[in-house]
């Protein structure tokens, strides 16, 4: 069965997202200034020292997406690449990534990888598991074929067969309590 997809459309990385809305910040005092300037009618030209604050704020505000890029943005995609090496069956990636970011992609982060590292375990169970049983049922079919290919002689005495005969029924009891144990298990 599939996992459930995402659907599939354009959407803008959060980088772009963040840088926007500090910009339309940025551009609320700009907008303003001017927008005052207009009602009183004084010149639409800034003079230097609004100009100079405006830039203030411009450089403020791009270091600010800067900061917020790399502590977001930048862990987000190491988690994603860390998870798409994981899925491709790299159980070697299961370790903490360099950057953590936030408080919060940190802990989402450890979280992941103690996820991966349960299903990893998990995994190795049940391969175990299954190499067990199959071992397990190997077993009594083996004998249970043998018996009947040598019940299928004639010169077979009854009381070989018989001891043939109870040790198929032996071993088919034996298969049924193995099924049994694997019911209760699951």
């Amino acid at each position: 069965m599939a996992a459930p997809r995402v659907t599939e459309k354009w959407r803008p990385p959060l980088s772009w997202i963040v840088f926007a809305v500090l910009l339309a910040v940025l551009g609320l005092p700009a907008g303003m200034i001017i927008w005052f300037r207009a009602l009183d009618g004084t010149p639409s030209q800034m003079g230097p020292m609004e100009l100079a604050g405006i830039g203030v704020a411009l450089v403020l505000t791009l270091i600010t997406g800067a900061v917020l890029t790399r502590t977001i943005t930048g862990p987000i995609n190491a988690l994603i690449a860390r998870t798409e090496a994981i899925g491709r069956g790299g159980r070697t990636v299961i370790e903490a990534p360099e950057e953590h970011g936030t408080r919060e992609l940190a802990v989402l982060s450890q979280s992941f990888l103690d996820l991966a590292q349960r299903l990893v375990e998990r995994t190795d169970y049940v391969n175990s598991f299954a190499a067990h049983v199959s071992h397990e049922l190997k077993s009594p079919l083996t004998s249970i074929r043998g018996s009947a290919e040598l019940l299928l002689e004639d010169d077979m005495s009854a009381e070989d067969r018989k001891r043939f005969l109870t040790h198929i029924i032996a071993d088919a009891d034996r298969l049924a309590g193995l099924l049994e144990r694997l019911r209760d298990l699951t």
